[in-house]
């Protein structure tokens, strides 16, 4: 009797150990993520448009990093700056440097790289940076700079160290080891400041179609893949992990005003009250993200729902209007199901209108309008605002420097007066990913959070 009761104690205390190992974070592995985009630039500074800018981003974070980060309620955060101050005027800012950080190329952070690689990203809002010593960059600006913390945690001024021959060195988590075009392989920054990652490296599938990243999800091919956001209810449904951010991305139909069809306001108002944000909605996303006549989300402004096209008188019969071309990249088959349901809603309204698929990322958009994805690349509200307006070259006159909701809502309005942008809908970043993946703790904002995820050891799967 006591036999069986020690044998069957020690068999659930081997069970309880072999549960406690498969959940405890372990070092090794190769994460394979799968992305439908191509990687057009690693520098921070090249501002990449369209559907490949989020995965050049996402890959950007892993080797780059900000003197200052934002947390999930918008709040500035030490990161290689660990502390910082202004004068009263708020024009003369310091930030401390991080001491023991080192580039993926060896070479010690400090003062004067830090500034260097600042300085272009500072003189585009009238400041300019310095190093004050080895550990202080200092920051003049011509005028009250209050919200610079939120500026610096922009991906465009991450701090980049840049060789003679053009290479770049980072501070992040990770170090590129190898790119053709079609497959980027990095490799862990094992001297990391914050800690190695768990991670040994990652394998990138670049410009894979989403239905094969889907199959290769199935056949245990891929680790994280890119879900579109329609697809994203039928997977969980499936019993598969779906991981979604906030509503991050902007889809909303812009007009070339160099095109004389396109400049008559009066007609940008007609399409903009034509067009069925429902539908497309409910439809077309499956009610991923929120419909918005707003560029914010409301999540983040908390008045997006105030917008609504302006009801428009007769269009004016004073010439006939040519068919309107509207461009939308012919790889993103959201993007061509939207087109489809707008150019509908837009002949009800008495207005011929042609989708055309286009390579806008090389050839750019040449109709009339063109659907195009604008990453909100910031959780504060302001600085997502002035963001948007820099991708949309908006008089930056016409905005200021919004703090209030009050100012933000003015502010917007002012972007939007025109209608030479019609918001259509906020969408989340969303991804699939295998039973292996492990701690993929989803950041508000999106992109990939690898630094503290890990790989659970799987038959037949190589680590």
């Amino acid at each position: 009797m006591r036999l069986m009761l020690f044998r069957s104690v020690a068999a659930s205390l081997a069970l309880a150990l072999a549960a406690t190992a498969a959940t405890r974070p372990r070092y090794g592995g190769i994460l394979r993520i799968e992305t439908a985009e191509a990687i057009k630039s690693l520098d921070p500074l090249v501002a990449v448009a369209g559907r490949d800018a989020m995965a050049s981003r996402h890959v950007q974070s892993l080797l780059f990093e900000t003197l200052i980060v934002l947390n999930e309620h918008a709040i500035p955060q030490p990161n290689l700056a660990t502390s910082w101050q202004h004068d009263a005027s708020f024009r003369r800012w310091e930030f401390r440097i991080r001491p023991g950080v080192r580039f993926s190329d060896g070479a010690a952070l400090n003062a004067a790289n830090a500034a260097e690689s600042l300085q272009p990203s500072m003189a585009g809002i009238g400041c300019n940076a310095q190093a004050a010593g080895t550990d202080v960059v200092v920051a003049e600006c011509k005028a009250a700079t209050p919200d610079l913390p939120m500026t610096l945690s922009l991906p465009e001024c991450a701090i980049a160290r840049r060789a003679a021959r053009g290479g770049l060195a980072g501070t992040g988590t990770f170090k590129v080891t190898s790119s053709d075009g079609k497959r980027m392989a990095l490799a862990a920054n094992d001297d990391y400041w914050g800690g190695r990652p768990y991670l040994d490296g990652i394998e990138i599938q670049l410009e894979r179609p989403i239905q094969q990243q889907m199959v290769d999800l199935q056949l245990g091919n891929a680790d994280v893949i890119e879900i579109a956001p329609e697809q994203a209810l039928r997977m969980q449904q499936e019993g598969r992990r779906v991981i979604s951010s906030a509503p991050m991305e902007l889809l909303a139909l812009r007009f070339n005003l160099n095109r004389p069809a396109a400049q008559d306001e009066q007609v940008r108002r007609v399409i903009a009250r034509a067009i069925d944000r429902n539908s497309i909605y409910t439809v077309l996303l499956q009610r991923a993200g929120e419909a918005s006549a707003g560029l914010l989300p409301q999540w983040m402004s908390g008045y997006s729902f105030l917008f609504s096209p302006v009801q428009p008188a007769a269009l004016r019969p004073l010439r006939p209007l040519p068919t309107f071309i509207l461009n939308y990249d012919f790889a993103d088959m959201l993007a061509k199901s939207v087109a489809e349901r707008i150019a509908v809603n837009v002949r009800q309204a008495g207005i011929s209108m042609q989708p055309v698929g286009e390579n806008i990322g090389v050839r750019g958009a040449n109709g009339e309008a063109w659907l195009a994805r604008m990453r909100v690349d910031s959780t504060d509200a302001s600085t997502a605002l002035l963001h948007l307006a820099a991708q949309m070259s908006a008089d930056k006159s016409k905005i200021g420097s919004p703090s209030t909701p009050e100012q933000l809502f003015r502010a917007e309005s002012a972007l939007l007066e025109d209608a030479s942008i019609i918001p259509l809908a906020h969408l989340p970043e969303t991804y699939g990913l295998s039973p292996r993946v492990r701690n993929w703790a989803a950041p508000i904002a999106g992109g990939w959070p690898l630094a503290d995820v890990w790989l659970e050891m799987q038959a037949g799967v190589h680590p």
